[in-house]
């Protein structure tokens, strides 16, 4: 009993008709978003406190406009690029983006099977530590149906 008890939470809406994506963190690592026209990955601004440190914590908004068709966002928790190496070595951010990157062209769900490869085969026997969550979402037009998603 006792005890602090929080968690951190990523909330994205994303417009498919017209690109938008609009996001708020709680303490989450903010998403990996990939513009496949500029070949980079958008930055972005959110952050704040987990939820349940302060009650009365504000939290602000971050957003994207007109993301391009085939843009890739990718939410994960940090078991994905923390997760370790028999040689105790981090899959880290930047592998999680070569993934994103190398794999843009296809599905989201594509894309989402080859990030499990990768950091399956990265890992080998190593103990998996912590949780490895992600969704996947990628904008596929501009008729309004526009994005699909996979999770993990």
């Amino acid at each position: 009993t006792g005890g602090v008890r929080f968690m951190t939470m990523v909330l994205i809406a994303i417009d498919g008709e017209r690109g938008d994506l609009r996001m708020a963190s709680a303490g989450h690592d903010p998403p990996f978003i990939y513009d496949p026209e500029r070949d980079a990955f958008v930055d972005t601004k959110t952050g704040g406190l987990p939820l349940g440190i302060l009650g009365d914590q504000e939290y602000s908004e971050d957003a994207c406009e007109r993301l391009p068709v085939g843009s890739v966002i990718v939410a994960s928790t940090d078991g994905v690029w923390e997760a370790r190496d028999e040689a105790d070595e981090q899959f880290g951010k930047d592998r999680l983006k070569e993934v994103i990157r190398e794999h843009a062209g296809g599905t989201a769900k594509e894309i989402a099977r080859a990030l499990v490869d990768r950091v399956q085969s990265f890992c080998g026997e190593a103990r998996q530590l912590d949780d490895i969550t992600f969704v996947v979402v990628k904008r596929i037009n501009e008729t309004g149906s526009g994005v699909q998603d996979a999770e993990r």
